[in-house]
């Protein structure tokens, strides 16, 4: 009986976990174009800030990359201002 009341409760926590480590990865994101946009003088507004920029600047790791365009996570210079 004991099971059953254990198993949710971990499936739950295991969710939470990995919707805080997606937040965590979106403020990295949006850090790291800002970072980006200050160290090459443009404006995180005017598009000049993509992944691309941030992985070949080591602004981000390839895997970073990848799972924030997994998750869909919008550069800040994507916005609609």
């Amino acid at each position: 009986m004991l099971m059953l009341i254990i198993v949710p409760n971990l499936n739950a926590q295991r969710e939470n976990a990995g919707k805080k480590q997606d937040a965590a990865l979106e403020t990295v994101i949006k850090n790291q174009a800002e970072m980006y946009a200050n160290d090459h003088d443009v404006k995180v507004s005017d598009g000049s800030v993509n992944y691309k920029n941030l992985e070949e600047g080591k602004y981000i790791t390839d895997k970073q990359a990848a799972r924030a365009n997994k998750l869909k996570i919008e550069l800040p210079s994507a916005k609609h201002e």
